[in-house]
C-alpha cells in the first residue's frame, strides 16, 4: 500500500461517464447480497486454520530452522526464494539483531486460497512484521519481513462522528481492512485515512468464485454504493478504469480511482473510493439524502480486487493536509448481532438494517 530485495515479496491478492442526478433508493436498487447462514461461522474457521499454520511457518523461521522452513515453500516461492538466498535474508535480518517474542499475530483470509498471516515481533528499535502468505494447500506462497515505522500520534483519536452515519452498502459486508492495527488496517500509515475501512463481500468460500482473474467473478463487484449520510457532493470522478485483478498492479496515478466525495456538515467529509467506471451518477454540488445511490462497486485506483473502500476527513482536501476521523456507524449488525454505534474491524461481517 524489506530488509532486502528477495524479502519484499508482493502479498499475493493483497494488500483500494456522464453523471446523472440521484433519483432517490426504490425502487430502481437492485436486491443486497444475500446474508449466508454460517459465514461468520466459516470464516473465523478459516482464519484461525490461517493462524495455526502462519505460526507453524513462524516458528521455524523465527528458529532459523531454514531446512525446514524451505519445506513449506509453494513452488513459486521455492523458486523466487532458494535456499542461499533465504539464508542470506535472514542472515542479513539476525545480524541486525534476534528476532525477539511476539507481540501480537493475526490473520485475513479473502478465501482460502489467498491467505495472509501477520505477526510483529520485538527486534532491534523497531517491530518486524513476519508476513506469510498461505494457499489451499497450506503451502507459503508468499513472505514478507519489514520493519514497523513507528505510527505517528493521532490527534482526533478521541473524535466521535457527529453525522449518524449507516454503511455505504446494503445487505451484509466483510471488512477486509479495518482497524486501530497496524496489521488489521494498513491506512494507518496515512494520516487522513487512518480510520478508513475497505469493504468487500464474503459468501462461500471467500470473496469471488472461480479463479479470481475476472471482476464479475467477486462477489462485490457492481453493488450499488450509497450515501452513508445526508449531505452535498464536493467531488465526483468517473471515467477511472478498473483494473484486473490478479493480472495487472493497482492504479497509483489515481489512487481513489472512481470516486464521490462528500461534506456532511461540522466539519465532516466522507470518502468512498475504487468506483466502477461509468456508474458514478452525481455531480459537485448535488445534494445526497443519506441511502441515495452514488455508483456501483468497482476495482479502480489502487484497488487488487472489487472492494468500497470509505473514511471520513475534516476537510474537502484529499490525500493532501486532510486528518481522518473515527467512524462510528449508528444501528449495525456485527456479526450477527446488533448494536447501537459502533466503528469497524478487520474480519467483522457487518449490516445496515435500513
Amino acid at each position: 500500500m524489506g530488509l532486502a530485495r528477495s524479502a519484499a515479496l508482493a502479498l499475493a491478492g493483497l494488500s483500494l461517464a456522464a453523471c446523472q442526478p440521484s433519483r432517490g433508493t426504490a425502487p430502481e436498487l437492485p436486491p443486497p447480497p444475500p446474508d449466508e447462514p454460517g459465514a461468520v461461522a466459516a470464516y473465523a474457521a478459516l482464519r484461525d486454520r490461517t493462524i495455526r499454520e502462519g505460526r507453524e511457518a513462524d516458528a521455524l523461521l523465527v528458529a532459523r530452522d531454514e531446512a525446514a522452513l524451505v519445506t513449506r515453500f509453494g513452488p513459486a516461492l521455492s523458486r523466487a526464494l532458494p535456499p542461499d538466498i533465504l539464508h542470506n535474508v535472514l542472515a542479513a535480518t539476525f545480524n541486525k539483531g534476534p528476532i525477539g517474542p511476539r507481540i501480537d499475530d493475526g490473520a485475513v483470509a479473502p478465501s482460502a486460497v489467498n491467505r495472509t498471516y501477520i505477526a510483529d515481533h520485538r527486534w532491534t528499535d523497531r517491530p518486524l512484521a513476519v508476513t506469510f502468505g498461505l494457499d489451499a494447500t497450506s503451502a507459503v506462497a508468499s513472505l514478507w519481513l519489514r520493519p514497523r515505522d513507528p505510527i505517528p500520534g493521532d490527534p482526533r483519536a478521541a473524535y466521535k462522528t457527529q453525522a449518524p452515519l449507516r454503511l455505504p452498502v446494503r445487505g451484509t459486508w466483510w471488512v477486509l481492512w479495518g482497524g486501530r492495527l497496524e496489521r488489521e488496517n494498513y491506512h494507518l500509515a496515512s494520516l487522513d485515512q487512518r480510520h478508513g475501512c475497505d469493504l468487500a463481500v464474503w459468501r462461500g468460500a471467500g470473496t469471488y468464485e472461480g479463479d479470481g482473474i475476472r471482476n464479475d467473478s467477486y462477489h462485490a463487484w457492481e453493488q450499488p454504493v450509497v450515501a452513508p449520510a445526508d449531505g452535498t457532493v464536493v467531488a465526483a470522478v468517473d471515467g477511472v478504469r478498473d483494473n484486473r485483478p490478479r493480472i495487472e498492479s493497482t492504479n497509483l496515478q489515481a489512487p481513489a480511482g472512481n470516486h464521490v466525495l462528500i461534506d456532511l456538515g461540522l466539519e465532516e467529509f466522507v470518502l468512498l473510493a475504487h468506483l466502477r467506471q461509468g456508474s458514478v451518477r452525481v455531480k459537485p454540488g448535488q445534494a445526497v439524502k443519506r441511502g441515495d445511490r452514488l455508483g456501483q462497486c468497482g476495482n479502480s485506483g489502487n484497488s487488487s480486487e472489487p472492494h468500497v473502500h470509505v473514511h471520513l476527513q475534516d476537510r474537502k482536501d484529499l490525500f493532501q493536509r486532510a486528518v481522518g476521523l473515527p467512524m462510528q456507524f449508528a444501528k449495525l449488525v456485527v456479526d450477527g448481532k446488533p448494536v447501537e454505534k459502533s466503528s469497524l474491524r478487520q474480519g467483522q461481517f457487518v449490516r445496515s438494517p435500513d
